[in-house]
């Protein structure tokens, strides 16, 4: 995309996605944080926006089924965007391995999975050594790169704290390998949160129609 095409792009529809818009189409780019620092909300306007535009979105989620009423929060102004958006759950590395065939199948144009790390931990937490369920991870993540969708791949990590202090994605080393851009979120004691895009922070708050600047 070129310095024009996204900069009409970040002065559209703010309801739409204050920290979305920022999101380099084309690219595997990974969102990570802890827990309510506002992955999820960026994913969804990252498909909605997607889908304003007139394009198709597949979005894998790992989530309950009440998690789709954020959705049609977020798209209340113009819930027709919906109808461009295929929805499929998954809750295990094995059903992870069907998202490639689906992202083939609708010929999807972005591909989002929300998230990317919750069947990997519990492959872990079931017995599967970090190492099998990283390789696992990585064919799912090299396959659905291999289908090349036009707008790229939107994934989402939880965190794991280390001993300095310091939030790195769960699983790594797999993600570090696969994904081009990254971007942190982090959720400030007062309740701010800040977006870190290329080392540069970006302040956004969240609402009820999504996120929006300081």
């Amino acid at each position: 995309m070129d310095k024009s095409a996204r900069s009409a792009r970040e002065k559209g529809d703010r309801a739409l996605g204050f920290v979305a818009k920022r999101i380099v189409p084309g690219e595997c780019t990974l969102i990570y944080g802890a827990g309510a620092s506002g992955k999820s909300t960026i994913a969804m306007e990252s498909a909605i926006l997607a889908a304003s535009e007139g394009h198709s979105v597949l979005y894998a989620f790992s989530g309950p089924a009440s998690f789709l009423a954020r959705f049609e929060e977020l798209s209340t102004n113009s819930p027709e965007h919906l109808n461009r958006i295929n929805f499929a759950k998954f809750e295990s590395l094995l059903e992870m391995l069907e998202i490639p065939l689906l992202l083939l199948a609708s010929r999807a144009d972005l591909l989002v999975v929300d998230s990317a790390t919750s069947a990997y931990r519990a492959a872990i937490a079931d017995g599967k050594k970090p190492m099998s369920a990283g390789r696992a991870l990585a064919q799912v993540i090299s396959l659905c790169r291999a289908a090349d969708p036009s707008l790229g791949i939107l994934l989402t990590a939880e965190v794991q704290t280390k001993p300095d202090g310091s939030e790195r994605p769960v699983a790594e080393a797999t993600l570090d390998y696969w994904c081009t851009r990254k971007i942190h979120l982090v959720r400030q004691a007062d309740g701010r949160r800040i977006a870190i895009l290329d080392g540069e922070p970006l302040e956004f708050r969240i609402g009820k129609d999504g996120t929006d600047g300081p």
